[in-house]
């Protein structure tokens, strides 16, 4: 938004980095969305939505406001992209410590934007789809550094999908302790962040059916925790159509607006 001349962002700087996107205000700490989250093993290439965008044939408007989306919305950082992956040294597989790299990563991220002067703290949220919202879910779970998350279209019982999965070549039988530890529907009782999960109702990707989200929900609504679930007709692992497009970008910053933009600050 700042490099067009048209742009109404006056108060805001952005600075475009290969994948990344970087805004700030020019006088306070803001809050930060760390979008569309990968790991070593997320296969899901950063801008394959706004490929589906493209797919829609929205207007060239849209798809310049869905690339900086949401810095028109107000005062926010977006981390677009960002990369945390998970590694195995040795004898160690990567999923042998995986929730613990993962929080590692993201604790170090948000950490270099607070060091700079960047960003409040208490106001980060967290979005991934397909295996970023598998981290997303855990990242919700086990840590207390997000406000609210988004998760579209992921995995979160590992059990459903017992004979491997991304670079997990393990089976549930040969390691039934790791895809318990790593599935978040296993720990739907830890979860005190705001989740917004998104699903395709029409979703045929093996690892990813709409089963996977409805249950999750269903477990996270019963022991209390704040979570939304949205269901896109017709659509499966990518979202193709433009109202399911929009509406995907309406629910995302109602869910931002509320419980990011709006929450008190650390200050």
């Amino acid at each position: 938004w700042a490099s067009r001349a048209t742009h109404s962002c006056q108060d805001l700087v952005t600075v475009r980095m290969n994948q990344w996107i970087l805004a700030f205000h020019e006088r306070r700490k803001v809050g930060v969305y760390l979008s569309d989250i990968s790991g070593a093993f997320d296969n899901v290439r950063s801008d394959s939505l706004l490929m589906k965008h493209r797919i829609a044939r929205l207007p060239p408007l849209w798809i310049n406001f869905l690339q900086s989306y949401p810095l028109p919305r107000g005062a926010r950082v977006v981390l677009d992209g960002a990369s945390f992956p998970i590694i195995g040294e040795g004898d160690e597989e990567p999923n042998d410590s995986f929730r613990t790299q993962l929080v590692a990563n993201v604790q170090a991220a948000i950490d270099a934007l607070d060091q700079r002067g960047l960003v409040d703290p208490k106001r980060v949220a967290v979005g991934g789809h397909s295996y970023g919202a598998f981290m997303v879910a855990n990242l919700l779970s086990h840590s207390d550094l997000f406000a609210a998350g988004i998760a579209r279209s992921g995995a979160y019982n590992r059990t459903l999908t017992p004979f491997g999965f991304q670079s997990e070549q393990r089976s549930y039988w040969e390691a039934p302790e790791i895809y318990y530890t790593i599935s978040p529907f296993m720990h739907a009782d830890k979860m005190k962040t705001p989740l917004l999960l998104v699903h395709g109702e029409a979703d045929n990707n093996s690892g990813t059916y709409p089963l996977q989200s409805e249950r999750y929900f269903n477990a996270l609504k019963g022991l209390g925790a704040t979570a939304r679930l949205v269901m896109l007709p017709k659509e499966s692992h990518g979202y193709s159509a433009r109202e399911s497009i929009l509406h995907l970008l309406w629910e995302q910053d109602q869910w931002l607006e509320k419980y990011v933009k709006n929450r008190p600050s650390a200050d």
